[in-house]
């Protein structure tokens, strides 16, 4: 019996037995896989208003790969530095705090699409979609001005983060729906829990920022929003963009950038293709940072 016909087959009586078991383990923190140690000390740190530059620069240097990906941002083409940076120290004064943030919460979230034993194709798409959504959502941002970039890089990074559960969980069952054009439906009647459900509960347990968590848990349905509903339409838009321009994943001409969101943002049509050929044009150096 295929996975479709178990919606209203006799056996779809047990998706909510699943999604129950999906919301308890992230109850639980069973499933949640922890940020590093040395993001949790820097977040920490950037939260403490009598630490400084050189508080933050002492955390990074004590975790090489975090270093390394620093110093790759701050000398990338994302960030517009004209001499190049060579330490940590002078990296995270020219960030500043909240681009720092953003950044080091986006490198931890890159672990999370790594790790596990199932799906391991699928979640690789997964990330690489994530990563191409960040991108065309920081040059959406630029563009709308409502939203800062790197606020809208981070939520685009973690938009999808709630599929992952989903694969650890039934890893064939969510293989099979999850190129639906009704995503959300289907898994409504499969699981009885959506991933936006499940991005926002996972982004609650992480406390990231009342926007981001909008932006995970609106992203399908940004007019519903009900609070920060740029966040949500900004990441709701580069989803679709990135995946009519093909900027993570392959071109799908399916893709509906929807009109009224459009409006909400300020963004003309035709400034799409400008927006697109930006992202693609950094989609490579943010890869880079994030590898």
């Amino acid at each position: 019996m295929s996975v479709i016909a178990r919606f209203y087959g006799p056996e779809a009586g047990k998706k909510h037995e699943l999604g129950d078991k999906i919301k308890d383990s992230l109850d639980q923190l069973s499933e949640l896989r922890p940020f590093p140690a040395s993001v949790s000390s820097l977040l920490a740190s950037l939260n403490d208003p009598q630490a400084n530059a050189k508080t933050y620069a002492n955390i990074i240097e004590c975790d090489a790969a975090l270093a390394v990906r620093l110093l790759r941002a701050a000398n990338s083409p994302l960030y517009g530095v004209s001499n190049e940076v060579r330490s940590i120290e002078h990296a995270v004064t020219l960030l500043g705090v909240r681009s720092l943030k953003s950044l080091a919460l986006s490198l931890a979230g890159a672990s999370l699409f790594h790790t596990g034993s199932k799906a391991v194709q699928e979640r690789q798409q997964v990330w690489k979609h994530s990563l191409g959504c960040a991108t065309v959502a920081r040059a959406l941002a630029r563009y709308t001005t409502m939203v800062p970039h790197d606020e809208a890089f981070l939520a685009g990074i973690f938009h999808d983060v709630g599929k992952l559960f989903l694969y650890d969980f039934a890893p064939q069952d969510y293989a099979t729906i999850s190129a639906s054009d009704d995503l959300i439906e289907h898994e409504r009647h499969l699981f009885d829990v959506t991933h936006e459900e499940l991005g926002i509960r996972s982004a609650s347990r992480w406390n990231l920022a009342e926007e981001i968590k909008v932006a995970i848990g609106y992203h399908h349905r940004s007019a519903e929003a009900p609070t920060h509903r740029e966040y949500a339409t900004v990441v709701s838009v580069a989803n679709q963009l990135a995946y009519l321009g093909g900027v993570g994943s392959a071109p799908n001409a399916h893709a509906i950038i929807d009109d009224a969101e459009l409006e909400f943002l300020g963004v003309p049509r035709d400034a799409l293709p400008t927006i697109l050929d930006e992202s693609n044009h950094l989609f490579g150096h943010t890869q880079q940072i994030c590898a």
